[in-house]
């Protein structure tokens, strides 16, 4: 695709469920795509999948409303006169349009955001959330909102009458959406510290430790997630993912592996029976343990036993 601020705008029409959403898509610039969105509900307001594959979204009301949820954030909603930033990197969203919207949406990749961290110079807020947008420990979906000042009022107003029908309204639609860009990143929303500190930061590693402890230390008790998400203060995504990356195995994955090791130092210990020892991993059934011990070790438990 070649970029350029002269080129006819591209008409989107998508339907997520019986949503009917249709785009004017303006690619300017590489990385850098603005577009006019109206959506129209025909039934009663749903939740649907998130389905940008843009690295961010700036996404300004100007009538109706737009809502999105996310595993460690609850909904979250812009209504007129406010924006929504999302940064989903590719979890499980969902987006819920309100009948007869119009909205006007800045996307953009990685790259830009690089570029415009690498800008700040010395003395540049490290926890502004603008730095957290682009920051490589980030493994959480990034929504949030802020509310539309005058100067942006004016900006998107002006951008409305805009349909690019020729090379002069094309031009005047790059740099208007340029300059909605440059008054965004003046915000407080984006140049203050964000609330919370999206990365994995030392306390989640911590409660991830805990929890792993804690199943090692109880391998004869019914587990679940959903408990686990309780008790170490981990929403159940964040406690899933965070098994994955750091014990490179899933919760109920580790959680076999270590009742299969300290089922084998028993045996081979030779101080208990194989029920006895499928009981105190946290097997009723003796069957489904034999089972589980030879998809690990390959043999079943009772020909390790000692004479």
């Amino acid at each position: 695709m070649t970029y350029c601020p002269f080129q006819r705008p591209e008409i989107r029409v998508f339907n997520p469920g019986k949503i009917c959403i249709q785009m004017l898509c303006f690619s300017q610039h590489e990385g850098f795509l603005y577009q006019r969105t109206y959506g129209k509900n025909q039934s009663n307001l749903e939740f649907h999948p998130w389905n940008s594959s843009a690295f961010s979204n700036l996404i300004y009301v100007q009538r109706g409303s737009i809502a999105v949820s996310a595993p460690d954030r609850g909904v979250i909603e812009a209504k007129e006169n406010q924006w929504l930033f999302v940064s989903a990197l590719n979890q499980p969203l969902l987006i819920k349009i309100q009948n007869e919207s119009l909205f006007h949406s800045i996307e953009c990749n990685e790259s830009v955001w690089n570029a415009l961290n690498e800008e700040s110079g010395p003395g540049y807020s490290t926890h502004s959330r603008l730095v957290c947008i682009s920051c490589n420990k980030r493994n959480e979906a990034l929504v949030f909102v802020g509310a539309q000042n005058q100067k942006m009022r004016m900006q998107l107003l002006e951008l409305n009458q805009l349909q690019g029908k020729n090379s002069v309204e094309r031009l005047k639609v790059a740099s208007l959406s340029y300059e909605l860009l440059s008054t965004t990143l003046e915000s407080k929303e984006l140049s203050s510290n964000p609330k919370s500190d999206p990365c994995n930061r030392n306390i989640d590693i911590e409660a991830l430790d805990a929890a792993a402890k804690f199943l090692e230390e109880n391998l004869d008790a019914d587990h679940s997630i959903q408990k686990l998400s309780r008790q170490f203060y981990l929403n159940e995504f964040k406690l899933k993912k965070g098994f994955k990356a750091r014990y490179q195995t899933t919760v109920f994955g580790y959680l076999r592996k270590k009742r299969m090791e300290h089922a084998k130092t028993l045996i081979l210990q030779n101080k208990a029976s194989v029920l006895e020892v499928a009981t105190q991993v946290g097997y009723s059934n003796p069957s489904h343990f034999t089972r589980a011990f030879r998809e690990a070790y390959g043999v079943n438990p009772g020909a390790l036993k000692r004479d």
